[in-house]
């Protein structure tokens, strides 16, 4: 039988270690973080949505899209999550209305135009081409695009996450102007703005 170098068991180790971890694969633990606090912040800010009934589907339902590039199956953890928000009797709701959360990729995304659909969430991080046609997409239906990743509200999407002494609501003024939405004063007051002019 072959002897395993210190390396190799080493490497072995660490992989079942990793395996056996509580993290999404792919992501570090700061980065795990992020997007769960990034799933309360994003159903606060669609709580914020004025015009939010607007948005109901013809099941009176808010249509939720979480954007991942090819494997759903982080996505759907995800969705599970964002079902659980909030207290036992709002779980699976915003303002009362009923949530259908459903994971998409971006080419299945480009199918939906003709949806009505409140939000959109960013699973993953993307290349600026790829986020750019999610941030034309939240334009274009007026809706609230959000990405739990450093950067991205920089890029254009409408809202994120801002991390100093306290994590704040994150939004981009251009977009949020371009999107045509309005916010509810309280959320726009406690949030920072990224102006890119």
């Amino acid at each position: 039988m072959p002897c395993l170098s210190r390396k190799t068991l080493s490497l072995i180790i660490f992989t079942v270690l990793l395996l056996c971890s509580g993290f999404a694969i792919g992501f570090d633990e700061p980065t795990q973080r992020r997007i769960n606090i990034g799933l309360r912040l994003f159903s606060t800010l669609l709580a914020s949505d004025m015009r939010l009934a607007e948005k109901l589907n013809a099941e009176n339902e808010l249509n939720i899209i979480l954007v991942v590039r090819d494997d759903k199956s982080h996505a759907e953890d995800l969705s599970i999550n964002f079902l659980q928000l909030g207290r036992e009797r709002d779980k699976g709701k915003i303002n009362g209305h009923p949530l259908k959360v459903v994971a998409v990729t971006v080419s299945e995304l480009k199918a939906m135009e003709s949806e009505q659909i409140a939000g959109i969430f960013v699973a993953e991080l993307f290349s600026d081409q790829v986020l750019n046609q999610i941030i034309g997409f939240g334009i274009r239906k007026q809706l609230i695009s959000y990405s739990p990743f450093e950067g991205d509200v920089e890029r254009g999407i409408l809202g994120g996450i801002a991390v100093g002494l306290r994590v704040k609501p994150y939004l981009n003024q251009s977009t949020l102007s371009a999107s045509k939405i309005e916010i509810k004063p309280l959320f726009i007051k406690v949030s920072k703005f990224y102006n890119d002019d």
